[in-house]
């Protein structure tokens, strides 16, 4: 019987996949206020993951397939911090270990291969994050969102939605503001005639890529102006930051404030997209608004939430779905495109993540290929 190091085998099981992911890396697995004593299961990088939490609050993340006879352990119970299958009641606990077989003829012995696979998470900015490589999990690969931890400052509401498409092209569509006076109009969009006098800036800090738009003298768009009414009172300045962190972490952060002032009348949202490849042609979006205005506002949250879903689970995903259906592959490069100047950071993102995960497959290909030095025979 042949036996592979743990960390061998599961390097291996991950080059199985069918499609090319950033592994060793974060991805949101879920918010915060979706994980509960109840079992939960979703599916992250075309793998079922069962979250819960334990009695004492700290998140378990599982395999949700039963290694028995592949019945989904979501539809089991949780007894205490032991998760029972529904089919035959084999026992698990967060740590993946087989507890109890139930079953006197085999004299209650654990079978060998009755182990469930793991996944290190950490609950930061109201998300729980899961690490879906075989490395060793790197906190400082969080993305920074940290407003999301500031209520003092910052007011927010949060949402999630299923794309019938690449995470890619989601990356493209929040990287690219200018659709927004097209796709957006009479929303969040700017005008048109604004669009054409702002200042853009495109740059990179390692492997955080900006793109940074500023400009004078404007009216905000009308959804800004709906969450402020005082914006319309007045032009603006505006500023447009948007970034990126591997592999689909986004932040969009606009302020806008009474033009040639110092700040006037701020008004500053932080709009977080983090998006999880679910499998191939299917992503979920994590979608989080953040304001610094109206802390005590309920009724904002209502307009604000009606506005995320017009713009970014309406207008957004429906022209991303489209995209999908004509294109039919995540491989933009393969086709032939009239370029913008609007693609500049969305392409330089591509190829950077192109070059994370084309060197994440070399590892693994060398793996792979000194695997059988690491084999050791074992008596069964």
């Amino acid at each position: 019987m042949r036996r592979l190091v743990p960390a061998i085998a599961d390097a291996r099981s991950e080059s199985d996949s069918t499609m090319n992911y950033l592994r060793n890396t974060w991805y949101a697995a879920a918010w915060a206020d979706e994980v509960s004593r109840n079992l939960f299961s979703r599916e992250i990088l075309e793998e079922q993951v069962l979250l819960f939490r334990r009695e004492d609050g700290s998140i378990a993340a599982v395999s949700n397939v039963c290694p028995h006879r592949f019945a989904p352990l979501d539809k089991g119970r949780l007894i205490g911090d032991v998760v029972e299958c529904p089919y035959h009641g084999l026992q698990f606990d967060g740590s993946g270990a087989c507890v109890r077989n139930p079953h006197p003829h085999g004299c209650g012995k654990i079978p060998p291969r009755a182990r469930l696979k793991t996944y290190p998470t950490i609950e930061r900015y109201g998300v729980i994050w899961i690490w879906m490589g075989w490395k060793t999990p790197d906190p400082a690969l969080l993305p920074d969102y940290g407003w999301l931890e500031q209520p003092e400052t910052y007011r927010e509401i949060h949402g999630l939605c299923e794309v019938k498409a690449y995470y890619e092209l989601i990356v493209d569509n929040v990287l690219d503001l200018t659709h927004l006076p097209y796709l957006h109009e009479g929303g969040l969009g700017v005008s048109k005639k604004d669009l054409e006098v702002e200042n853009v800036e495109d740059v990179n800090e390692g492997d955080t890529y900006w793109c940074k738009r500023w400009s004078n003298g404007i009216a905000p768009s009308p959804d800004f102006m709906r969450f402020n009414p005082i914006l319309a009172e007045f032009k603006c300045d505006k500023t447009n930051y948007v970034r990126w962190n591997a592999p689909s972490h986004v932040a969009i952060m606009p302020n806008y404030w009474k033009s040639g002032t110092d700040r006037e009348h701020l008004t500053n949202l932080h709009i977080a997209t983090m998006l999880t490849p679910a499998r191939e042609g299917h992503t979920w979006q994590f979608w989080s608004l953040a304001r610094n205005f109206g802390l005590d506002n309920d009724p904002l949250d209502e307009i604000m939430r009606k506005a995320a879903r017009v713009g970014l689970e309406g207008e957004d995903v429906d022209i991303i779905e489209a995209q999908y259906r004509n294109m039919g592959t995540s491989d933009l490069f393969s086709l032939k495109l009239a370029a913008l100047p609007g693609d500049i950071t969305p392409t330089r993102v591509r190829r950077a993540l192109q070059r994370m995960i084309a060197q994440e497959q070399a590892e693994l290909a060398e793996i792979a290929s000194q695997a059988h030095e690491v084999e050791t025979e074992a008596t069964a």
